[in-house]
């Protein structure tokens, strides 16, 4: 019986070490002594993150002008103290006609 456990043993260990063997080769390792392991580039030289930065830029700028460029053609139309069309000044926009001011 004692027999048959150890042999059951160094079975078991013979084959725990060839899967260990087949599992890191796939892994492409050499035993992991000689790896280096990349570490994660800080923002400022991660091209991704560079690039995300400067399209997020571009959007809000273009936002931003085209907001400024809809406040311009709203912005056109005669505003209080300027010239109506007709020569008249819009300063007495707010008078009714019966109001005694000249």
């Amino acid at each position: 019986m004692l027999r048959a456990l150890l042999l059951l043993l160094i079975i078991g260990v013979v084959v725990y070490a060839v899967v260990w063997l087949l599992l890191r080769s796939r892994e492409g390792g050499n035993g992991g002594s000689n790896r280096r392991r990349s570490a994660p580039l800080p923002p400022d030289d991660d091209p991704a993150f560079l690039a995300g930065i400067d399209k997020r830029l571009a959007e809000e700028r273009r936002r931003r002008e085209r907001a400024e460029r809809l406040k311009n053609e709203e912005g056109a139309a005669p505003e209080d103290g300027a010239e109506e069309p007709n020569g008249e000044s819009n300063d007495d926009a707010d008078a009714s006609p019966d109001d005694p001011r000249p």
